[in-house]
């Protein structure tokens, strides 16, 4: 299961990174600044999984 994850993380860990700021420049947690993004593009149903994400529009 580790392989699985560890492949992406040097691509990753910068967005995380980023998210965290942001996330700490503003005093919200990184889940409000994830959210805000996929909002931003036009995402309404942000979810992982089965499901496909919805958009607006």
């Amino acid at each position: 299961m580790r392989n699985k994850y560890d492949q992406a993380q040097d691509q990753d860990m910068p967005i995380v990174e980023r998210v965290l700021e942001v996330a700490e420049h503003h005093g919200v947690p990184m889940a409000q600044v994830a959210l805000a993004w996929h909002w931003a593009k036009g995402v309404t149903v942000p979810i992982s999984g089965l499901f496909a994400a919805r958009t607006r529009g």
